[in-house]
């Protein structure tokens, strides 16, 4: 890992730990990781919000604004979860979300979401 990648994984990681310590202790309790479960329960619950957030997914991974998540886009967001993820996992998973294109569009990609998350 580069050491530019790797502070940037740090301070992703700094980002979701801020967001689930409620009380600032550097520390994640249970409860605080509870209450932060029931909170993105209850958004995935409300159409518009969950519309909103996967809005707000898809603009963070559409890195050109060019409305449409292509192969190196989806390689940038997908590595920072699993390292050996290859170029031919990519143009499957392209494939399959952006149904037969090169690229996802928003609307392909709410409705794999959408139908991937069980709500």
């Amino acid at each position: 890992i580069a050491i530019d990648d790797e502070k940037e994984q740090q301070a992703e990681c700094k980002g979701i730990m801020d967001e689930l310590d409620d009380d600032g202790d550097e520390e994640v309790t249970f409860e605080e990781f509870f209450n932060w479960v029931a909170m993105s329960d209850l958004v995935m619950k409300d159409k518009h919000l969950r519309h909103h957030l996967v809005r707000n997914i898809f603009d963070k991974m559409d890195e050109d604004k060019s409305g449409f998540i292509d192969a190196d886009e989806l390689h940038d967001m997908l590595t920072k979860f699993d390292s050996k993820i290859t170029n031919h996992d990519i143009t499957i998973i392209i494939k399959e979300v952006g149904k037969g294109k090169t690229v996802i569009d928003f609307e392909d990609f709410h409705e794999f979401v959408e139908k991937n998350i069980g709500y």
